[in-house]
């Protein structure tokens, strides 16, 4: 029990040191006097009372949005519009990636307010564009990724085979760059022993592998 203790007091220390140190930074930056003065109140709380703390904004802000939503009804110009504007979107791997990409993409408040955008009025229709978005292309991004993972190898294609035919070396080299429950079955394989003919199999059977993490059929 006195380890316990002893813990929860260094850790309540050493929480507070750092708040602290952020209070100190802010004056340094000459923040505004209402953002020092929240961290200078986090600087004296126990990470317990900051747990709860942050819990309480949390559903405070939850209050707010859901309030904000009762009196500003959804606008169906903007639904079809977030729609609109996530069908003539084309592939863009960083968009593909990052949420902050495609949403720039998007342009939300291009054409709603910055009071319906940051109460999150509209949030389940972007978020619901957005996996629109990334199912559409799934399968250009998957091919991106195998087409990157090849040139890192540095594979050669072959004469006479198929567009999956590669020389041995390059094949242990893409089997090491794949992540590694996709490669589980190519790797079981005793690579070293095959011959130019089985390759083209090989690197067919490493892409369905991949091509199935992902969700992805062939056309």
């Amino acid at each position: 029990m006195r380890e316990i203790i002893e813990d929860t007091i260094s850790r309540n220390r050493k929480f507070q040191e750092e708040r602290r140190k952020r209070v100190q930074r802010l004056k340094e930056l000459k923040a505004p006097d209402s953002m020092i003065e929240t961290e200078e109140m986090i600087s004296k709380m126990t990470l317990v009372e900051y747990e709860i703390y942050c819990k309480q904004l949390v559903e405070e802000d939850k209050k707010i949005k859901l309030e904000y939503a009762k009196n500003n009804p959804i606008q169906k110009s903007i639904v079809d519009e977030i729609y609109s504007r996530e069908s003539k979107l084309e592939y863009n791997e960083a968009r593909y990636s990052y949420d902050v990409h495609l949403l720039t993409a998007l342009d939300p408040l291009s054409f709603m307010s910055e009071e319906d955008y940051y109460n999150d009025l509209y949030e389940s229709f972007l978020e619901h564009a957005k996996k629109l978005y990334r199912d559409r292309f799934k399968k250009n991004f998957v091919d991106e990724r195998v087409s990157k993972l090849i040139r890192q190898a540095n594979v050669h294609i072959l004469p006479d085979e198929s567009e999956y035919g590669h020389t041995i070396v390059g094949l242990k080299k893409l089997i090491e760059l794949v992540v590694e429950d996709c490669t589980e079955e190519i790797a079981a394989m005793n690579v070293t022993n095959l011959e130019n003919k089985d390759i083209s199999r090989a690197c067919r059977t490493l892409i369905d592998r991949i091509n199935s993490n992902f969700g992805i059929e062939d056309e």
